[in-house]
């Protein structure tokens, strides 16, 4: 049986090197122990008892494309839900699609790319959010204000394409079969639910055929692979995925989505994300909970603060008030007064309160929720961080840095490899790094 010592540090520091080159994932010295941890386990996987021959193998020329996709899975994580961060998503449907069909002058689909799709539930959140909006297209609704198209004719959904590509082909193998348990559906409103999925015998919910036919799955290695070339690619979703590059690697994915976009296409990344340099040659764009980019458009458009806004009837459901019940001590998950007083008490509770009001455009309760969580735990790591991108989205650059410097003084308390609370898989030692590159941007 291998164990945590089971590789050299020579072989470490190569297996380091090999991981960046070939995945394009950051581990630098500090992250070695967590990078053997996950190799032991690919090793294993893989049938080989002698941890230091497979570091060899997978290292050498003659690696295969099946091993690689067994590292992938023990290097990155599979954790996501239907509509997280779901105001960019809507930002997407309701202003970004709609204004591109009614001025296109050709019958080429838009695509939209979900670059790092994990197990589907994000290009799958797209889909719903632009389904619910396509019959008023159809049928010629006037909440439409122009006719769509040529000669005015309705938009078929032919007409919108939307990729999903990811490393991990065990992930791509749940997309395509796109049955997801409760845990996805934390932040779905129960309408969308009840419209899009059925419920099977396993307990786990199906999504409709009509939808897993919209979307289109393929394996893509941001790191090696060419990037897709086709036309009228008008948005990149790429969100929690760069934030473990290097990055020198970042730059590169960046420069590259960039000449994959068309004019004025939209490149949107994760909160923890916005504010990297490497996206220099895109227009930031500040918008609710964080920052969006766009490649310059031939011709100027109207900022980003005087398009996004509700089209009326055509509006998705919005996310749910507030993030389902925490479960009272005990194990209850009663929403009586007990449960009410608790939940009020826990920092956690606040911190994901916050994430619902920033993703349904209510910046200012977001930050109210923020400084309560802060008020319960002055340690709050994500909540400083949270208050930074806050502040970023608002142009105030010196009160984030001063969030931020609250965040990298409060992960002092953690391992470097240790994972922060409430941020689903990220190292301290990660989230230190991406801090430092924030504070590195002049005020």
């Amino acid at each position: 049986m291998m164990h945590r010592s089971a590789l050299s540090p020579s072989t470490l520091v190569g297996l380091s090197d090999f991981v960046g080159t070939s995945l394009g994932l950051h581990f630098p010295p500090q992250r070695l122990a967590e990078l053997e941890r996950a190799f032991v386990s690919t090793a294993r996987d893989l049938g080989d008892s002698d941890a230091e021959e497979c570091a060899r193998r997978l290292a050498s020329p003659d690696v295969t494309r099946s091993e690689l996709d067994v590292l992938a899975g023990h290097l990155t994580i599979g954790e996501t839900y239907f509509f997280r961060e779901n105001e960019s998503l809507r930002f997407i449907a309701e202003q970004i699609v709609p204004e591109l069909l009614q001025a296109r002058t050709d019958a080429r689909p838009l695509r939209i790319w979900s670059a790092g799709c994990c197990s589907g539930e994000e290009p799958y959140s797209i889909a719903m959010l632009l389904d619910s909006l396509l019959p008023e297209w159809r049928t010629g609704n006037p909440a439409c204000p122009r006719s769509i198209g040529q000669a005015g004719l309705p938009v078929p959904h032919s007409n919108i394409e939307i990729l999903a590509t990811d490393i991990n082909s065990r992930f791509l193998r749940k997309a395509a079969e796109a049955a997801y348990s409760e845990w996805s559906f934390r932040q779905t409103p129960p309408e969308m639910r009840e419209r899009y999925f059925h419920r099977r015998r396993d307990g786990r919910w199906q999504l409709h055929a009509r939808l897993r036919r919209r979307v289109t799955f393929s394996s893509l290695n941001l790191a090696t692979d060419p990037y897709p070339a086709f036309p009228a690619l008008v948005v990149i979703v790429c969100r929690n995925v760069l934030m473990y590059f290097s990055a020198e690697r970042v730059k590169d994915v960046a420069e590259k989505f960039h000449r994959s976009l068309m004019p004025g296409g939209w490149l949107i990344v994760s909160a923890t994300e916005a504010g990297n340099p490497a996206f220099s040659m895109f227009r930031a764009v500040p918008f609710p909970g964080g920052t969006l980019y766009q490649k310059t458009p031939p011709s100027p458009l109207p900022a980003c603060g005087e398009r996004v806004r509700v089209r009326g009837e055509v509006r998705p459901p919005d996310p749910p008030p507030h993030p389902n019940p925490l479960p009272r001590a005990g194990g209850g998950e009663g929403t009586g007064e007990t449960g009410e007083t608790e939940g009020k008490l826990d920092p956690a509770h606040h911190y994901l309160l916050s994430a619902v009001q920033r993703e349904s455009g209510q910046p200012d309760a977001a930050m109210q929720s923020l400084t309560r969580a802060l008020f319960l735990d002055p340690g709050f790591v994500l909540a400083h961080f949270g208050l930074a991108h806050l502040e970023l989205s608002r142009g105030h650059a010196r009160q984030a840095k001063r969030h931020l410097r609250n965040a990298l003084g409060a992960l002092r308390a953690y391992a470097h490899d240790e994972i922060v609370p409430q941020s689903e898989g990220l190292t301290a030692g990660r989230l230190a790094e991406i801090i430092a590159s924030l504070l590195e941007e002049p005020a």
